[in-house]
């Protein structure tokens, strides 16, 4: 038995990690992808394919997002190759989404035999997402670009995540109960962290990547609105500090940009390889976070004990009215906009 397991960002390895201590893949061989960014555990994974480029999308205009996708399809490309003497074997697959063009091939046109394994990606398993939600252009480009490389990239029905595909055969979520489709639906392994000393702080998770979802022009907008809402909040002018973490994907923001929205206060933009919840637990934290319509904020939370809950304020911004909003809620996290 073979189990590849496709990373395409650093919270997806952390997560394949966090199912192989917890002994899941133990009998076979592990094959894992990923790109040229991504930290990993070399004692557990026998056998690494590699891109030379990454696979984060900073991409800030279309002429930027085609050079992202024509480079990406390219790396994919190799990966396939590479993957190919494979194809004949029994294997498990364990990726996140089938948006992707690599997931999308693996999901659907690696090999008959292949079951298949969805393991969470962020907000995504918890909402109704689906073709609806991407962009008929850039959908096409993307098809069109991988089948210039020779990838098929195949239109889905239902859910983005793949989850409802009869070849699926589990799926790893943090609140199996919040599942936007319950079918298959396993506890991922959630260990708790302790906090000893929290720092009366501000920690904003950035989401870039809803650039891609709504339009760099609206996610702007909300942005600045986002900031503004800060200031309301009554801890603002308890803290000295804030910390930003960028999303992986989308616009890039500046020290000077942010600063300039926070007058007073000293602003930190924090670039690093580490994911947003390991930043937090690592390095970060602080007694307040804050984040758009983010999983990180959930996955925190989940891994804080009952007692270290208490500790921490996590506000949210609704950036979109969805199902997760129901998550936010039940977890009792403040809403720093209201609710239409």
């Amino acid at each position: 038995m073979k189990h590849i397991f496709i990373a395409i960002g650093q919270t997806h390895l952390n997560n394949f990690e966090t199912l192989l201590n917890d002994n899941i893949a133990s009998i076979g061989e592990r094959i894992l992808v990923v790109d040229n960014t991504i930290i990993y555990n070399e004692a557990l994974w026998p056998t690494v394919i590699k891109a030379t480029i990454s696979f984060n999308n900073t991409a800030s205009s279309s002429v930027q997002q085609l050079v992202s996708i024509s480079n990406k399809a390219k790396a994919y490309a190799t990966i396939i190759k590479s993957l190919k003497k494979y194809k004949n074997e029994s294997t498990v697959i364990y990726l996140a989404y089938i948006e992707d063009i690599l997931s999308n091939y693996m999901f659907f046109s690696f090999s008959d035999k292949a079951k298949i394994v969805i393991v969470e990606d962020g907000t995504l398993n918890y909402y109704n997402h689906s073709l609806a939600n991407v962009s008929v252009l850039k959908f096409r480009l993307k098809q069109t670009i991988a089948k210039l490389r020779g990838i098929p990239f195949k239109k889905y029905v239902g859910h983005s995540s793949g989850a409802g595909y009869a070849h699926v055969i589990a799926q790893y979520l943090t609140f199996p109960d919040q599942a936007f489709v319950a079918e298959k639906v396993k506890q991922f392994p959630v260990e708790t962290t302790s906090v000893d000393n929290t720092v009366d702080e501000l920690y904003i998770i950035g989401q870039e990547g809803f650039c891609n979802l709504i339009g760099q022009d609206v996610f702007m907008t909300a942005l600045k609105d986002f900031f503004e809402m800060l200031k309301k909040q009554p801890f603002y002018n308890t803290i000295t500090t804030i910390h930003y973490k960028p999303h992986r994907n989308g616009v890039r923001l500046t020290q000077e940009f942010l600063s300039g929205y926070f007058p007073g206060k000293k602003v930190r933009l924090v670039t690093t390889s580490k994911t947003a919840e390991d930043l937090f637990f690592e390095e970060l934290p602080c007694s307040f976070v804050t984040s758009f319509n983010s999983s990180t904020l959930i996955n925190i939370y989940a891994r804080l004990s009952k007692e270290d809950r208490a500790k921490i304020e996590f506000s949210v911004y609704p950036i979109q009215d969805n199902e997760l909003i129901h998550v936010f809620k039940k977890l009792n996290f403040n809403f720093i906009k209201p609710l239409n």
